[in-house]
């Protein structure tokens, strides 16, 4: 069907037309070819999310199943799965009896989050930065996420969110990889800010 995924028994996908998992800008190619290595439950879940990053859906709306459905022209079912993934994730709450939402969270929590994980890091940059002579591997992949973050920041409003999330995240857990587990606070504040502040 044009403009919808094919569900195929919830096994791997491929997009087709204008619907999900597809672009019609310029890094239309590059991410069809990853979507077809995803599930249709993956895409939907990295849908949602990054409609939930973008604003789209703002904090405290329903997120109802037969609404998503027609949206994306999928069936009830791997939409449930997706939201259960995000509700794991935190990113959605899903009250007793009632609609999914997607969750709230507070200035002041995501500042504190923030700041708590500079000062981890900041308590460990000496231990970091004697253990990166030794990673060479890491710290040029460490290069290559900030130059990918710096591209993504100078897309303006075509900004793709998520990927710069999972950018900066991973940026942070590379920096984590180079300690031991005696460092594990800092590990935790590597995390999403959804694992972070939304607690």
């Amino acid at each position: 069907m044009p403009g919808t995924l094919s569900e195929r028994g919830y096994g791997r996908t491929i997009c087709q037309g204008n619907g999900v998992g597809y672009h019609s800008d310029a890094s239309a190619e590059n991410d069809l070819s990853m979507m077809v290595n995803m599930s249709l439950v993956d895409i939907l879940t990295q849908k949602i999310r990054n409609n939930i990053y973008t604003g789209k859906y703002e904090a405290g709306k329903k997120l109802i199943v037969r609404e998503l459905s027609d949206e994306f022209g999928v069936s009830h079912t791997p939409i449930k799965d997706a939201l259960n993934r995000l509700v794991a994730e935190r990113y959605v709450e899903a009250p007793p009896r009632k609609s999914m939402v997607v969750r709230s969270y507070s200035e002041s929590k995501m500042i504190d989050a923030v700041q708590a994980r500079m000062m981890c890091e900041a308590f460990s940059a000496d231990a970091i930065i004697d253990e990166m002579r030794n990673c060479s591997e890491i710290l040029s992949e460490m290069q290559s996420i900030m130059k990918t973050m710096y591209e993504l920041a100078e897309a303006g409003e075509q900004m793709r969110y998520e990927l710069w999330v999972d950018s900066e995240t991973k940026f942070h857990k590379d920096m984590n990889n180079t300690l031991d587990t005696d460092h594990s606070a800092l590990a935790r504040y590597c995390e999403k800010p959804s694992a972070t502040c939304l607690e």
